[in-house]
């Protein structure tokens, strides 16, 4: 992981491409914007998106492929070990902003 500044609403977007492929390899991007509408019962807009990815990208949590988007062995690993056990996607959201080390709200 490098050490690009994230932003909160980049968590956001991390639980959303870690929702959205849940059971497959990688997320369409039509998937992770669902995703985020049920996390946070908003749409996230093109610009949340395509900057949040691509910050998300260079920190190493995400990966781009022609199929979508998938997350890294790190994430992925966080995410069984303690972002899943958490039963309210809020919580999930608040431990996931933890563990890239964006701020809180």
């Amino acid at each position: 992981m490098n050490d690009a500044k994230l932003l909160h609403s980049d968590s956001w977007i991390l639980i959303s491409v870690i929702y959205a492929s849940e059971g497959k390899p990688t997320a369409s991007l039509t998937d992770i914007i669902a995703a985020a509408d049920r996390i946070n019962h908003a749409i996230i807009t093109r610009g949340e998106l395509e900057t949040g990815l691509s910050r998300l990208v260079r920190a190493g949590f995400v990966t781009p492929s022609s199929g979508g988007f998938s997350v890294s062995k790190a994430v992925k690993s966080f995410w069984q070990t303690t972002g899943s056990k958490q039963r309210q996607a809020r919580k999930a959201w608040d431990a996931v902003t933890t563990f890239i080390g964006a701020p809180a709200w």
